[in-house]
C-alpha cells in the first residue's frame, strides 16, 4: 500500500512530499531530531528505500511594493476679523524757551504787554528802542516795523526787526532812510503760542547831515570857536561854583550867532559848577537867609540851616546860594529865560555825605526854577559820577530833581553820543543833550524827544 505523508520543512516554509511503497512497517524508524520537526517516512522492513526526489524550496518574488504619494493636506485659512485699532493722540506739548516752563496747549490766555516803549538814539539810518519786558509767562519779544505813522497792528505785518535776545528790553534798528517816518509795535508771545496786544511807536529819523553843537566856558577864553553851532550852551563860572568866567561876555556874544529851531534844544543855554565844599568853603552859609539881609528865610525842606552845621539843611542853603548869585551877579543878561544845566562832576569838591550833596543841587534848582522861574533846569554828569555824588541813578522820593533833563557826556564819536541817547536818565526824566570830544572841543548831540506810545491800528 502506497502512503503518501506531508511535511512542513521549517527552514524553507515549503511543503514537501515523501512517498513510502509496500506495507507499513510494524515499527518507525527514529529519525534524527532536526533543528525544526520533520517527520521521516517510514518504509516496510525489506523494501528499498526509496529517495525522495530533491525538493527545491519555492522561489518567491518580493512583490514590487508601489507606494502612493501622500499630498499633503490642504488647509483653508480661515478668516478673522480683527477690529481696527485706532492710534492714540497726543497732542503737541510746546517746546520750553530759555529755561521757560511749556505751558499746556490748552492755554489761551494771551501774556501781558511790554511797557515804557520809547523811540531814541534817533540818526540819519538807525533808531533805538526801549521797553521794560513783563518777568512772567514771555517767551518772546516780536518787534516789527512799518513805514509811516501806523503801526503794525499783528506780527503777520510789517518787517520783521531781530532781536538778538529772544527776551531783550531793547533794540537797535538799521538800514532806516534819513528823514522819514517809521512806526514800530512790539509784541510778547508766551510758550502756547498766545500774543499780547501791541504797543507802538513812532518817530522821524535824523536829517543826513546831523546838526552839532558846542558848549564853552573859561578854558576857551581867548580861542577861536567854530562858526554858526546849531546851538551853543556857555559856562557861567571860572571853574569852582564860587567864581565868574572872565570871558563870560565874548562866548555869550559867540552862542547868539547859532542858529534857532534847528534842534529841540534852545539857541543859547547855559551851565554852572557845583560842588559841597562843607567846611573848606569860604562862603559856607549859616542861616536861611539869603542874600544877607533878606527879608524873610528861604523855605528849607531839611530844617533850619545854623551856624557850624555841614549837613544837608545848609547844604541846601549853599547850593541856593550859589543860584542866587549865578544868576544876578555873573553878568548874565535876562537869566530867566535861559535854561539852565547844573554841572556836576568828581572834579569838584564834595562830601562823604550824598543827602548832603543832593540837598546842595535841590537848593539850586529850588532857586532856579521855583524863585527865578528860569525856561528849565537840567543836570549835566555821567550815570557813575551821578552815582558817586548823589548816591543812586533814578529819582529819589520827594526830591526836587526828579524828572529833570539829563545831559550825558563820555563818547568820543559822533555815533557814540548818538547811542548815549538811549541811556539810562540821571533822575527819571529823559535825555535831551550827549556830549562827544573832537578835537579838543566839546561837541553836543541833541537827541530827538522821545514820542510818546501810540496804539496800534486796529
Amino acid at each position: 500500500m502506497l502512503r503518501v505523508r506531508w511535511y512542513l520543512p521549517s527552514a524553507t516554509a515549503l511543503l514537501g512530499l515523501v512517498v513510502a511503497v509496500g506495507p507499513a512497517a510494524p515499527a518507525a524508524v527514529a529519525v534524527p531530531e532536526q533543528p525544526t520537526a520533520r517527520v521521516a517516512p517510514t518504509v516496510p522492513v525489506g523494501t528499498a528505500p526509496v529517495e525522495p526526489a530533491p525538493i527545491e524550496p519555492a522561489r518567491v518574488e518580493p512583490a514590487p511594493v508601489v507606494v502612493a504619494p501622500i499630498e499633503p493636506a490642504r488647509v483653508e485659512p480661515v478668516p478673522v476679523e480683527v477690529e481696527p485699532i485706532q492710534p492714540a493722540r497726543v497732542e503737541p506739548v510746546p517746546t520750553a524757551i530759555d529755561g521757560m516752563v511749556p505751558r499746556p496747549p490748552w492755554d489761551r490766555t494771551p501774556p501781558d504787554a511790554v511797557t515804557g516803549l520809547r523811540a531814541g538814539s534817533i540818526t540819519p539810518t538807525s533808531a533805538t528802542l526801549a521797553w521794560a519786558t513783563p518777568l512772567d509767562d514771555v517767551a518772546e519779544v516780536l518787534v516789527r516795523r512799518a513805514v509811516g505813522e501806523v503801526a503794525p497792528a499783528n506780527p503777520g505785518q510789517g518787517a520783521v526787526v531781530p532781536l538778538g535776545d529772544p527776551t531783550a528790553s531793547t533794540v537797535l534798528d538799521s538800514g532806516l532812510s534819513p528823514s522819514s517816518a517809521y512806526s514800530w509795535a512790539v509784541f510778547t508771545r508766551d510758550a502756547a503760542g498766545n500774543t499780547s496786544a501791541a504797543v507802538a511807536v513812532s518817530a522821524r529819523t535824523a536829517a543826513e547831515s546831523p546838526l552839532v553843537g558846542y558848549d564853552v566856558s573859561w578854558p576857551q577864553c581867548g580861542e577861536t570857536l567854530p562858526a554858526g553851532p546849531a546851538f551853543a550852551v556857555v559856562g557861567v563860572n571860572g571853574g569852582l561854583a564860587n567864581t565868574t568866567n572872565p570871558c563870560l561876555a565874548e562866548q555869550l556874544a559867540w552862542a547868539q550867532a547859532a542858529g534857532t529851531g534847528l534842534t529841540e534844544q534852545p539857541s543859547v543855554a547855559l551851565y554852572a559848577n557845583t560842588a559841597n565844599p562843607a567846611q573848606l568853603g569860604t562862603s559856607w552859609p549859616e542861616s536861611d537867609f539869603y542874600p544877607a539881609g533878606a527879608p524873610a528865610p528861604v523855605a528849607n525842606p531839611y530844617g533850619e540851616c545854623t551856624a557850624g552845621d555841614y549837613a544837608a539843611p545848609c547844604a541846601f542853603m549853599y547850593g541856593y546860594a550859589r543860584a542866587y548869585d549865578d544868576a544876578t551877579i555873573r553878568g548874565v543878561p535876562d537869566p530867566a529865560s535861559r535854561f539852565w544845566w547844573l554841572d556836576v562832576e568828581l572834579g569838584n569838591s564834595w562830601q562823604a555825605d550824598t543827602r548832603a550833596n543832593r540837598a546842595v543841587l535841590e537848593g539850586m534848582t529850588h532857586y532856579l526854577r521855583d524863585v527865578l522861574g528860569a525856561a528849565g533846569v537840567g543836570i549835566y554828569a555821567t550815570t557813575y559820577q551821578w552815582g558817586r555824588i548823589v548816591g543812586q541813578v533814578g529819582p529819589v522820593p520827594g526830591s526836587n530833581l526828579n524828572g529833570l533833563p539829563s545831559w550825558i557826556p563820555g563818547a568820543t564819536t559822533l555815533a557814540g553820543a548818538q547811542a548815549a541817547c538811549a541811556g539810562m536818565p540821571l533822575t527819571g526824566g529823559e535825555i535831551t543833550l550827549t556830549q562827544y570830544v573832537h578835537n579838543d572841543l566839546d561837541h553836543n548831540h541833541a537827541c530827538a524827544p522821545e514820542q510818546p506810545t501810540a496804539p496800534a491800528a486796529p
